[in-house]
């Protein structure tokens, strides 16, 4: 999928520096440059943008029902929470990927639950890691070795 029309790409700012990371967007771009979501990359090489494979609406629904189980208060005032937009990132080395957290986005979606599966090539053991927002602090459980990912659920 990465590789494909509007797989991969490094994004620059409108200011001309670079992203220290490799992007794709699902669902909708996101524009670094105008900070807007839009259905094809029109800062880069005008890609139309893939949509979300179901599989990965099936483990966001998922993850999302679990981690509700583990704090109820993690979809703040929203009462139901469907992916439509995904950003998948990378960097090849040690990067400064971190917590994701939304500056640029609107009042009405500040309080929606953002997901975030991350695969660590350097992760001994995969860990779930819960950001409570209302607490301002996370959480990490470290899952059994036949799950490869590491999950982020947060309040945007």
């Amino acid at each position: 999928m990465g590789l494909k029309e509007g797989g991969f790409y490094i994004p620059t700012y409108a200011s001309g520096a670079k992203c220290r990371l490799h992007q794709m967007s699902l669902g909708k771009h996101w524009n670094v440059q105008t900070e807007v979501y839009e259905a094809q990359r029109s800062s880069s090489d005008h890609a139309l943008v893939p949509q979300v494979p179901e599989s990965w609406k099936f483990y966001a629904q998922y993850s999302l029902e679990t981690a509700i189980k583990i704090d109820p208060f993690v979809m703040g005032t929203w009462k139901h929470m469907a992916l439509e937009i995904c950003i998948v990132t990378f960097d090849r080395k040690a990067g400064r990927n971190g917590l994701q957290m939304d500056k640029d986005e609107s009042a009405k979606a500040m309080g929606s639950p953002v997901i975030s599966f991350s695969i660590v090539v350097q992760l001994n053991l995969p860990t779930l890691i819960i950001f409570h927002s209302h607490r301002n602090q996370c959480q990490s459980y470290v899952l059994n070795q036949e799950t490869y990912w590491c999950l982020v659920v947060q309040q945007g």
